[in-house]
């Protein structure tokens, strides 16, 4: 990105010289296969870069990373990564973060949520579950894709998305989803949920899931980095009343959640 350092792998024989202002060096080998001329400037790939990053990072920062190029389908899977980085110094202190890569993540504060509730015991089930209501549509404005609508959209009521082979009505597609308890969480990043229609928006889905049997919590970065106990807490409280909510009912079963995956 445009002011942001440039960084330089330069062999380890390589002389150290004085430093450049916006140049950041590193010593090392490249193995075969492990760069490209872009614009006649050789450059590492999407996957050894990866590997440099994640060597260079905390957990959090790396696994974020990880699922971004996932999601963006930069590389085909976490695996390419590690290969890459494989054999190299801070590789084996590192190698679970791999496994805990996943492409569903639509963003860092999803990811973060993510580890904060399995370093908790408590790993949800589902990512991106989208539920769906059969019943009447109701005229109002909608997502234009599927969880996050497009805020440039100046009309103010355009049909909501309906799966047209079922006639049902997209209620929501939920960050992290617990469906056989019906219990969701929601990354609220100021990005999208600060935004007035988006506030909305959020009130009316948030109407549409509690009528329909399910519990949503929704954090934000400062709850995420200044309160990672407390956030645990609280799900871990709404699965337990929901499991008791389950146990109430004749057989135990939560009933159809009117869901599947995104």
């Amino acid at each position: 990105m445009l002011g942001e350092p440039i960084h330089l792998l330069l062999p380890r024989s390589a002389h150290r010289a004085a430093g450049i202002a916006g140049l950041t060096r590193h010593l090392g080998a490249l193995r075969p296969g492990e760069w490209h001329s872009r614009r006649g400037i050789p450059v590492t790939t999407v996957e050894r870069t990866l590997a440099d990053l994640v060597l260079d990072s905390d957990r959090e920062t790396a696994v974020s990373l990880l699922d971004a190029a996932l999601h963006a389908r930069r590389v085909p899977d976490a695996r390419a990564v590690l290969r890459s980085a494989s054999g190299r110094r801070g590789v084996v202190g590192r190698q679970t973060w791999f496994a805990l890569a996943d492409g569903r993540a639509e963003s860092p504060l999803e990811t973060r949520l993510r580890l904060l509730l399995l370093d908790a015991g408590l790993p949800p089930e589902e990512l991106q579950w989208q539920v769906w209501d059969p019943g009447p549509t109701r005229t109002r404005h909608e997502p234009t894709r599927l969880g996050k609508p497009d805020l440039s959209d100046p009309t103010p009521s355009t049909p909501p998305h309906r799966d047209p082979g079922l006639g049902r009505r997209l209620v929501a597609r939920l960050d992290l989803a617990w469906p056989s308890r019906r219990v969701a969480v929601e990354a609220d990043g100021a990005a999208y949920h600060g935004e007035p229609r988006a506030l909305f928006r959020d009130r009316v889905r948030q109407n549409d899931l509690l009528s329909a049997g399910w519990t949503l919590l929704r954090f934000t970065w400062a709850d995420v980095l200044g309160g990672p106990a407390g956030v645990a807490d609280l799900v871990r409280r709404a699965l337990a009343l929901a499991d008791g909510a389950v146990r109430s009912r004749p057989g135990g079963q939560p009933g159809d959640p009117g869901a599947g995956r995104g």
